[in-house]
């Protein structure tokens, strides 16, 4: 784990804590949404999760081509 949090550092360029307080956070951040994510799929059956997966990646694709579209 020590070896890891020096890699970290080392990868940040930084020479203080903040660029490793922003990767453990962030890495929080994703263990939470990941869990989530989980938690909710778990108990899906695998067309309504392919279902979900469809609408998620969907709603994706058309909030970017309206982004796209405001230039």
């Amino acid at each position: 784990m020590h070896s890891m949090i020096l890699l970290a550092y080392a990868q940040t360029g930084s020479s203080t804590w903040d660029g490793i307080v922003n990767m453990a956070v962030s890495a929080l951040i994703n263990s939470v949404v990941y869990a989530l994510i989980f938690k909710v799929m778990h108990d899906l059956t695998l067309p309504q999760a392919l279902v979900v997966v469809a609408v998620v990646f969907g709603g994706l694709y058309f909030w970017s081509r309206a982004r796209d579209r405001r230039g």
